[in-house]
């Protein structure tokens, strides 16, 4: 357990040191135009193999954009999802979802915290001018999550597969108390949607995501719908 302080400081300072090295980017660019903050209220959920073992949540983020070019941003996020789990006990026919669960634990709750930096391509030219700008976008990041997970309520051991993280102590396999899980990780994350502006500079945003979050034995994939407000800022000028 004590490597995980160490694993935070790590993520913190490379996704800071992403955001240097855009900024620098940025600030060599003859493009830059403006920037814009936004807020966006989100519904999240985990899917594939842990779609079982937690329902959907809601969320919260935060995101800075800054132009780079006439079609292209950079855009740094923070934010939180919060799920609920099934709290049904994890065991054979029901293999932990990779999130750090033992045999006979049950998924009570999960926080999903993402840093990311992405790059955004704005299709303008599909809009042709008007108040409505799709656009599409790709990044990298570090995945904050912490697992809350209750008691075993199974009186027997755990069989001999690798299906299950046995703790750190083999002859007490079995959980006995509620227990909370932290995994600092690598991801990725996919999204696309719209931003409707108004003559004021102020925008409201309609977007889709995906993340991939790298977990022990396989890439935990998530989803998110969210829908914000954000405003404009003229950061620069060509």
């Amino acid at each position: 357990m004590s490597r995980y302080p160490e694993c935070r400081t790590a993520a913190w300072m490379l996704t800071f040191g992403l955001g240097l090295f855009l900024c620098a980017f940025v600030g060599t660019s003859s493009a830059v135009a403006q920037g814009a903050i936004s807020v966006q209220g989100i519904a999240s959920d985990l899917f594939d193999k842990s779609a079982d073992d937690y329902d959907g949540g809601p969320g919260l983020e935060l995101s800075g954009f800054y132009r780079i070019h006439k079609f292209l941003d950079v855009r740094a996020n923070v934010g939180a999802r919060f799920l609920e789990g099934n709290q049904i006990a994890q065991m054979e026919g029901r293999r932990a979802p990779d999130l750090g669960a033992r045999w006979g634990e049950r998924p009570d709750k999960a926080r999903v915290m993402p840093f990311t930096v992405d790059l955004i391509v704005r299709a303008e030219q599909w809009s042709k001018g008007r108040f409505w700008v799709p656009y599409a976008g790709v990044g990298i990041g570090f995945y904050d999550v912490e697992v809350t997970y209750l008691p075993s309520l199974i009186g027997e051991e755990p069989p001999e597969t690798e299906g299950f993280a046995r703790g750190d102590d083999p002859d007490s396999p079995v959980a006995e108390d509620t227990r909370t899980a932290r995994l600092y990780k690598f991801g990725w994350n996919g999204k696309a949607g719209v931003r409707l502006y108004r003559t004021s500079g102020m925008f409201v945003n309609l977007e889709s995501a995906v993340h991939g979050i790298d977990t022990d034995r396989r890439w935990q994939p998530m989803w998110d719908v969210s829908v914000g407000v954000g405003f404009l800022l003229p950061v620069g000028k060509n």
